[in-house]
């Protein structure tokens, strides 16, 4: 108990007890980190979206304070990652999925969304430059930079590639009328595609994920491509041991859209709807995941319009 008065009177002297002041606000900062490390299971476990939601927020602005004090904390910098991957994809973009294009909030949701997952593209490539110092940046240099940079990442680096590639291929799938973006694609499968060689298991067979979506996105639904998303579907679920239902709402969303099989798509959405949660570190994701279901059940015409 000392020592965190101390801490605490260190911290609030800063002005005046300069000489400690640094040293001790880095130690603090270091120390809230490894907290939140240990404590992110607690939030995989949240049922209540509501609470989840307040305290992904609370979370990413304190971790935006930390990193002014210590900028080069690599678990930081992957939460911060993680962090605004996550929140823009399950709580913003479940916002924009709730309006019509034409409402007044659409265009401001859309951007709000964009704009996080950049924080969340910009913390990634943070963690890797600091990995990699010696490194080409992954997302401008040149393709054959790019590749010798890839090439010399190992399974430790997973994390951050697959954290920059999901919120980038994020931002392009908001902006799909924005030829600049679609044009990042072909880089964003290079990253994924290295993260999915090193380790396909990462969250729950995240890479595998990505590719199943993108392979039915605009462009690429063609029969080779489907095939190819329903195994990726498929890997990622089994991966996940069937308890991550969000693997199965997209598949549903992306896979039986594209093959425009009304039916079976109908069938899936009910199949989430119902499904029990009884994987406690699974709570969160297939919370979002069994409400989007049901919106999309709701909203059946506006995917596959019935003949």
């Amino acid at each position: 108990m000392n020592r965190i008065v101390l801490l605490i009177v260190c911290l609030l002297m800063t002005p005046i007890v300069t000489g400690c002041s640094g040293t001790m606000r880095a130690v603090a900062a270091n120390g809230t980190v490894d907290i939140m490390v240990a404590g992110k299971p607690s939030v995989d476990r949240e049922t209540d979206i509501g609470l989840a939601r307040v305290g992904a927020e609370s979370n990413l602005a304190l971790m935006a304070g930390l990193r002014e004090t210590v900028p080069d904390n690599e678990d930081l910098l992957l939460l911060m990652a993680e962090g605004y991957g996550g929140y823009a994809f399950g709580f913003v973009e479940d916002d924009l999925d709730q309006l019509e294009d034409t409402d007044d909030l659409y265009d401001e949701t859309l951007e709000r969304a964009y704009g996080i997952y950049g924080k969340g593209v910009e913390a990634a490539r943070a963690w890797l430059k600091l990995r990699h110092e010696d490194l080409p940046d992954v997302v401008s240099s040149t393709d054959g930079e790019a590749d010798r940079a890839l090439a010399a990442m190992t399974a430790e680096d997973v994390p951050g590639l697959f954290w920059l590639g999901n919120s980038w291929s994020s931002q392009v799938n908001l902006k799909q009328d924005d030829p600049a973006e679609v044009l990042s694609l072909g880089r964003i499968e290079m990253i994924m595609s290295r993260a999915l060689e090193l380790d396909e298991t990462f969250f729950d067979g995240g890479p595998h994920l990505f590719f199943g979506v993108v392979k039915c996105s605009a462009g690429k639904q063609l029969n080779d491509e489907t095939e190819s998303a329903a195994k990726h579907f498929a890997r990622a679920w089994e991966i996940s041991k069937e308890k991550n239902l969000m693997v199965r709402a997209l598949e549903a969303r992306w896979l039986l859209k594209a093959l425009g099989d009304r039916e079976k798509l109908e069938e899936a959405l009910q199949s989430i709807v119902d499904a029990e949660i009884d994987s406690p570190r699974h709570n969160l994701i297939n919370t979002l995941a069994k409400r989007r279901a049901a919106r999309w059940l709701d909203n059946l015409d506006a995917l596959i319009p019935e003949l």
